[in-house]
């Protein structure tokens, strides 16, 4: 004699309970809190290791026009005969190729950083965001004892070489400007009562309040720099504000 089977005896159940749903997304929440940082300074750090990269092929280009020029750095920024405006990114163009066959055609990509962000509209893109430091600049003749954007200087001596800024992440030059520029400074001053200037970005504790320099990666703590001994480090601002000088901006 068969017995009957009871109801819902020998069977499974399917799905799953509100409250094991619940647990799930939690869990779910939880994985993607821990994870998400963690990826997103991965992601920075494969940005500041390009950055990186790109100032090293920067440093290179540097030191081949020095040796093909006689010893001196390229002009930081001047005007040529024809009303071009001509600063030292596009003067490397023989080594960095620009993005076109013009002495006005954008500089090589190198001399943009994949973590620089600047405010747009920018339908190109950024052109440039990196800047050179004082020690790039010429020497007014004397009496003066200024520098400045429109003369060569001589790449040598070189007080410290392996702490003698030559290149640094630079902020956007007019981000106010209508249409604003897709570009950063081309040079940076160590003092200005005018002027954007390092001292007192240094001064500041807050990348956002700077006007001149740009410690983009981690999180506003550290950027990419360029020595005179061809040397690429990223630099905290902490070690910044208590190591530069302006002799070592200036290598004078």
């Amino acid at each position: 004699m068969s017995t009957l089977s009871q109801p819902g005896k020998g069977r499974f159940r399917n799905g799953f309970t509100l409250i094991e749903l619940l647990v799930v997304i939690a869990i779910i929440a939880i994985l993607a809190a821990i994870l998400l940082p963690v990826l997103a300074k991965a992601k920075e750090k494969a940005l500041q290791t390009e950055c990186i990269s790109n100032y090293k092929q920067i440093g290179v280009a540097v030191q081949i026009y020095v040796e093909d020029f006689s010893g001196y750095f390229p002009i930081a920024s001047y005007t040529d005969p024809s009303g071009n405006n001509i600063v030292w990114t596009k003067a490397l163009g023989p080594y960095l190729p620009q993005q076109g066959n013009k002495v006005t055609s954008v500089e090589n990509k190198v001399f943009i950083c994949p973590s620089a962000n600047f405010k747009g509209p920018l339908p190109n893109g950024i052109s440039r965001s990196c800047a050179c430091t004082g020690t790039m600049l010429g020497l007014n003749p004397p009496p003066s004892t200024s520098l400045t954007a429109t003369l060569a200087r001589k790449a040598t001596p070189l007080l410290t070489p392996s702490e003698t800024l030559v290149a640094v992440e630079a902020k956007q030059e007019s981000p106010l400007a209508n249409p604003p520029s897709d570009f950063s400074y081309s040079n940076i001053q160590w003092n200005s009562s005018t002027a954007a200037a390092a001292k007192k970005d240094l001064a500041l504790a807050n990348n956002n309040l700077m006007t001149a320099l740009d410690f983009r990666h981690n999180v506003g703590k550290n950027m990419v720099v360029l020595y005179a001994d061809t040397s690429v480090r990223s630099t905290s601002f902490l070690s910044a504000t208590n190591r530069w000088t302006q002799t070592l901006w200036e290598n004078r």
